[in-house]
């Protein structure tokens, strides 16, 4: 099997592959590195949301107190 593509290991970061992909995910350390990547990507991307903005929950309770 060829490596997985970029875009369908960016998927990955927060999905299940499916069989052959986790078999090529656990034989290919360069499409499994990529996978790990985007994850780390994405829980930075997570964790700088979190910290800019609260989340809408509590913006509606704001907004509500502030009325």
């Amino acid at each position: 099997m060829s490596h997985l593509p970029s875009e369908r290991l960016a998927e990955l970061a927060d999905g299940e592959p499916t069989v052959a992909e986790a078999e090529h995910l656990a034989a290919c350390a360069i499409c499994a590195a990529e996978r790990s990547a985007h994850r780390r990507l994405l829980s930075m991307a997570l964790d700088e949301r979190d910290r800019i903005a609260p989340p809408l929950e509590v913006r509606k309770a704001y907004a509500a107190y502030l009325r």
